[in-house]
């Protein structure tokens, strides 16, 4: 009976830290207390803009011992080696991490803590602080917020010291859990925001009910995602607008980045790998294809079809707002670090030739002819009175 109240603790425990819902590792009589931990990393996001294709890199140091007072237990300096990573990285995968329709990325990898039981010599509060290496990944707003960690021994058998308890806490008050489970939470291109995502729980371990975040204006354009729109403008007498003009579009950015390419008229999204192969589109007049996810690093390359052979001359506007209008149907290595516009415009104008008409020719010689014979006639019937 004992052995199967201890596997149903542990059980307990173990089910607790997976679902990342902020907790206490405890045993309860005999039952030996998990010696693991996982823990997430939490990444805001607009909707309509896949994930980053990135790593999240994680440290751990001893805390510094603390006197007790009304709002936290004393806590001693942990022992080096108490606490280890056995894994310190969290990669995020954008198709595999994140639907386009979701605001927040709960991470499917998860860091994982070891707690080494030998390295105690004494009962107490033992305290560690988790921190991540801040990235330079373009879009990402590295937040250095720290994680503190409490590790609880106690006298076990034998004068052997044992872990019975620990958990993520409230840095200003360690009888307090930590509210996110020890998460970390990072902005993509987004401001960040005080209030926190919801927590997963086993029963919904993707909440997809997150207010949306706000795109972000910040001063530094590492820390902005932008959407570049490539618009279509037909022009002249002869210019079809509704005819569909052919472009290729490439972007090259941080490796496995994938950017999401909307379009004016609803039709099916389609996805821009990074360095990846061209993808071709169509656009008819006034139409436009928006590419969402560029951060100031991404270099876009757009390129569209020759339409010579049919009468259109091509010329762009490396912004719509602009005046000027460059000859030519391809711009290169385009950066951006607001929202922007090229507009490729298309002209087919036609002038209807001077003169007259061949198939009216030979009436007008005749009717020109009459005339002559006419005016003859007068002119002797004049001179003969």
């Amino acid at each position: 009976m004992k052995n199967i109240k201890k596997f149903a603790v542990s059980a307990l425990a173990l089910s607790l830290l997976a679902s990342n819902v902020p907790s206490v590792a405890r045993a309860e009589e005999n039952a030996a207390v998990p010696k693991h931990l996982e823990f997430q990393k939490w990444v805001r996001k607009e909707r309509g803009v896949y994930g980053p294709a990135t790593d999240f890199t994680f440290t751990i140091e001893s805390g510094e011992a603390a006197n007790a007072n009304d709002q936290n237990n004393a806590v001693l300096a942990g022992p080096e080696g108490g606490v280890t990573f056995e894994k310190d990285t969290i990669s995020l995968k954008p198709e595999v991490e994140s639907s386009l329709e979701k605001n927040v990325i709960y991470s499917a990898e998860k860091a994982k803590l070891k707690i080494n039981n030998d390295k105690f010599k004494a009962p107490g509060v033992y305290r560690y602080v988790i921190s991540e290496t801040v990235g330079n990944y373009a879009g990402m707003n590295y937040r250095t917020d720290k994680k503190y960690f409490d590790v609880y021994v106690k006298n076990g058998a034998n004068g052997t010291m044992e872990v019975y308890a620990y958990t993520f806490v409230n840095k200003d008050n360690n009888k307090v859990k930590d509210a996110l489970g020890g998460a970390f939470i990072n902005d993509y291109g987004v401001n960040p925001t005080d209030t926190p995502p919801i927590v997963p729980t086993l029963d919904n371990p993707n909440p997809n009910n997150n207010p949306d975040p706000e795109p972000n204006q910040n001063n530094d354009p590492k820390k902005v995602l932008s959407k570049l729109k490539v618009k279509k403008e037909v022009r002249g007498n002869q210019g079809d607008k509704q005819k569909e003009f052919t472009f290729k579009l490439k972007v090259v950015g941080d490796d496995g980045e994938k950017y999401n390419v909307k379009f004016s008229d609803n039709r099916d999204a389609v996805q821009l790998v990074s360095g990846g192969s061209e993808v071709s589109i169509k656009l008819k007049h006034d139409q436009y294809a928006e590419i969402t996810g560029l951060s100031s690093n991404d270099k876009v390359t757009i390129t569209e079809e020759s339409y010579t052979n049919d009468g259109y001359t091509t010329k762009y506007k490396l912004s719509e707002n602009v005046v000027d209008e460059i000859v030519g149907s391809a711009v290169a290595d385009k950066t951006i670090s607001a929202n922007d516009t090229v507009l490729f415009i298309n002209e087919k104008e036609i002038t209807t030739p001077t003169g007259l008409l061949l198939e009216y020719g030979p009436y007008v010689l005749l009717v020109t002819a009459a005339a002559g014979m006419l005016i003859f006639s007068l002119r002797r019937r004049s001179e003969e009175e």
